[in-house]
């Protein structure tokens, strides 16, 4: 039920904070997010094939197939997740990419956690399928392991945590 909510928020946002950008944007943005929600849904699931669709192919050969889901998270709780700051859609050539912000809290026993960190959204076939991965440097930095980032994306947040006890 907290899925078709979620899509329905961010398609009230888009169309009345988007002004000056196309439909064809707003509609590439609502294609991402319903990539992302599921991208999301299957990792709460623990259905790794899914999961792996939607995990940028640069990431899961650095990090591999075995790390990059975390099976560890088994004791955690996702608490409450958000979406904000969704960023400018760049259309080049070789890929379509936005950014956004994701904070989410997590529990485990008695230890409270949050994370807000940018998610960097890419389309190598026009907007068609979408993958993501957690933004971890300056983007120009980022750029040595994936040239085709674009240079006007704004990463405001790096991985950082902040626990409660």
């Amino acid at each position: 039920m907290k899925q078709p909510i979620q899509l329905l928020l961010i398609l009230f946002f888009f169309t009345n904070f988007s002004f000056g950008q196309s439909v064809d944007t707003i509609s590439l943005k609502v294609k991402a997010f319903k990539n992302y929600s599921v991208c999301i849904q299957s990792h709460k699931e623990k259905n790794v094939n899914e999961y792996l669709k939607y995990v940028h192919p640069v990431i899961l050969k650095q990090v591999g197939k075995e790390k990059v889901f975390h099976n560890d998270a088994s004791k955690l709780k996702i608490t409450r997740g958000s979406i904000s700051q969704i960023g400018k859609i760049y259309l080049d050539h070789q890929a379509y990419q936005f950014t956004f912000t994701e904070t989410t809290s997590t529990a485990a026993e008695k230890t409270k956690n949050t994370n807000t960190y940018t998610v960097i959204a890419m389309s190598y076939d026009k907007g068609k399928n979408w993958v993501f991965f957690n933004a971890y440097d300056s983007v120009e930095s980022m750029k040595e392991d994936i040239p085709e980032l674009n240079s006007n994306l704004k990463v405001t947040y790096l991985p950082k945590q902040s626990f409660q006890f």
